[in-house]
Order: structure tokens, then sequence, then C-alpha cells
């Protein structure tokens, strides 16, 4: 699944690891944030020792700034002095999601995997361009050979939403400045690129910040994976007609 940060997908991702578990499934769940923040980890804490290396409590590292040393895995705070961190999370984690899907012969265990899309950045002072976009994701999944073999839940939102929901965060928050730079209301799917995933593609809006509002957005993944996604799991991933193709699968939205 798919999103902006602040979309909504963590809680999409829940609900469906819970279901599919309850259904029999054995389902592995992996996120780019985790595997940006091994990234992190393996940049900045080969400077640990370095007292040079602390600005103001951070740990400055060759590629990227941790703001929060002191704190786990899957709660770091970071911010970026090029490309190479978060680039090399898309791909290291899109390369482990290929190698799944070609060593996995058991039709009952299904990855399950979180992505965050957004604008391309600036250049940095080395030129790099942190690639982040819808676009330059179907690039890599047609290069890792993925394409005919995923299916997608893209889970949009808006930006005030999302940077609301972002800022109210105690501990893994983005910082805001990075939010607005990186994660404003751009880099979505195309059309074009939605066609290409035919029924294989189901997107669900949210745009709810209340505790209601966020339990009827739960409520509609429930009844999309109940009406939509299972069966269509079980279904074993069938070839597209061209009238899938065409159409896409539904839209969702949740206000």
């Amino acid at each position: 699944m798919a999103g902006i940060p602040g979309s909504g997908k963590s809680t999409a991702a829940e609900v469906l690891t819970q279901r599919f578990g309850a259904e029999g499934y054995d389902v592995i769940f992996r996120t780019d944030k985790a595997v940006l923040d091994e990234k992190v980890a393996e940049d900045v804490f080969r400077f640990e020792n370095d007292e040079g290396r602390y600005l103001d409590g951070a740990l400055v590292g060759e590629h990227s700034i941790l703001l929060n040393p002191e704190s786990p895995q899957g709660l770091f705070q970071v911010r970026f002095v090029d490309a190479h961190a978060l680039n090399t999370a898309h791909t290291t984690l899109l390369e482990r999601v290929a190698a799944f899907h070609q060593e996995n012969t058991d039709p009952k265990k299904l990855l399950i995997v979180e992505l965050a899309y957004g604008k391309d950045s600036k250049p940095f002072y080395d030129g790099s361009v942190i690639r982040q976009t819808g676009t330059q994701y179907m690039e890599w999944f047609t290069q890792y050979g993925m394409l005919p073999h995923l299916a997608m839940l893209d889970v949009v939102s808006s930006f005030e939403v999302r940077l609301a929901r972002n800022l109210a965060r105690d501990t893994h928050k983005i910082p805001e400045e990075v939010f607005r730079e990186l994660f404003p209301e751009e880099g979505h799917f195309t059309q074009s690129e939605i066609k290409m995933f035919g029924s294989r593609y189901w997107r669900i809006d949210n745009l709810g910040l209340t505790p209601a509002e966020l339990e009827r957005y739960a409520g509609e993944v429930h009844m999309l994976y109940e009406q939509h996604i299972l069966p269509f799991v079980r279904e074993g991933f069938p070839p597209q007609s061209a009238e899938g193709a065409s159409r896409g699968g539904p839209r969702l939205e949740m206000r």
C-alpha cells in the first residue's frame, strides 16, 4: 500500500494484517520507514563516539542527521544531508520484496508493504535528488519485475489533514519543515499509471481527524477488505482483462 505520509497507511496496514491473519494467512509486514531507519543507523552510529559529530543533541552522519539518537529504530526523526539514505531505503526494500516473490512458493504467505510517496526533492549540495513520486515507484516496480505481481491500495488524504496528523504524533513525527518541503499534495500515481494496475488497484480517501471519523475510516478499510481485497487474493492474482485494465478497482471516500 502507498500514500503520502500522514494519509493513514499504517491504520489500513494494521486492519489488513489482522484480517488476513485471522483468515489463516502467514502475513509478513514491511515498511520503507523501517528500512530508512536501518540506513540512517548505519550512517550515523559509526560516528557515535566522535563528540564532534553531535550538534545540539543531534548526531550528524555523512548522509543524514538523526535528531533523536537516544530513540530506538522506528521512532527516528531525520533530516537529510543528501538523497542517499532515502533513495537507498526505497531500492533496498523493493529488492527485498522482489526476492520474496521469487522465493515464496506458499500461496498462504502474504507480504504487505507500506510505501510512502511524495514529490521529488530539490537537488542537494551534491546534486542528488530524493526520488519518491508514484511515477518513480512505477519505474522501480517495472525494473524489479514486480508490476504484474502486486496489488496496490492507495491511501489519499489532504495536505492540511496529513500535516495535522504528523504534528500530533508524540515520538516519530517528521520535522515540520521537512514535511512541508517533501510532502505537499504532489507525487500521486497518474491516471495512466493507475490503468497499468488494472483491477489490482484500490483507492481510499481518508479526510477525517476526529476519533469518530478515524473509526469510520477503519470501517471503510474493513469493507474494502471483505468486498474486494480478500476475494481478489483468494483468486491468486488472475490475469487482467482489457476492461479491468481500463477502469481500475473501486474508490472509497471517507469524509
